[in-house]
């Protein structure tokens, strides 16, 4: 969806069907219904929204797949951005299986002003309890999110003035997010340390055995 896809069709279900399938769908559903304005009508600005994970994350990809050999050296944690209407939306995607990506995330070429920082389309990011919103030169130098293992999130930063924090359902603050990250840390670090392993042993891939579309 995030790079244009209009659709999709279901069609494959390696474990059968069961309600844990139906709700990851209905939530990318949702997601899509919620970005979809940016997607179709915005302007893609991946350049202007860069993430750097924290050092306890899973190595880079050496190769994604036989049939992209030029995709290399490949993040698990990608983000997609679009600006419309003075705001921009970044699907932040974590493709590591085993932990959460605690990541900076720095948004450049924004307009002068505050903005507030909403995820899922309710969770508020803040810098504390007092203070909802973000400057622009704050965002430019980068807030502190995460997203957890094997998961998508969008976060939508829109002007203060637009009171989105009014649709916020809970709230996230800093210390909120660094506490989380500091007791996940040792755990993370072991599982990163054990990727990177896996990672230098591993050579070119196979092919996929999936059909070609």
């Amino acid at each position: 969806f995030f790079n244009g896809w209009e659709g999709l069709s279901v069609y494959y279900f390696p474990r059968g069907y069961d309600a844990r399938y139906w709700r990851a769908y209905a939530g990318a559903t949702s997601r899509a219904g919620r970005c979809e304005d940016y997607v179709i009508d915005g302007v893609r600005t991946d350049s202007l929204s860069v993430a750097e994970p924290v050092p306890e994350f899973a190595a880079n990809c050496r190769e994604a797949t036989g049939f992209l050999p030029q995709c290399t050296n490949l993040s698990t944690l990608q983000t997609v951005s679009y600006d419309l209407k003075g705001g921009r939306v970044v699907a932040a995607l974590n493709f590591w299986e085993k932990g959460s990506a605690f990541f900076t995330l720095r948004l450049k070429g924004l307009a002068k002003g505050d903005y507030t920082v909403l995820s899922e389309g309710k969770t508020l990011w803040t810098k504390d309890a007092k203070n909802v919103a973000w400057s622009s030169d704050e965002l430019a130098k980068g807030i502190f999110l995460a997203v957890g293992a094997m998961r998508t999130a969008d976060f939508e930063i829109r002007p203060a003035g637009e009171r989105a924090e009014c649709k916020a359902m809970n709230v996230l603050t800093l210390k909120d997010v660094k506490s989380l990250y500091e007791k996940s840390r040792s755990a993370l670090a072991r599982e990163a340390e054990k990727d990177k392993k896996e990672e230098s042993m591993r050579g070119l891939t196979y092919p996929d055995t999936l059909p070609e579309i």
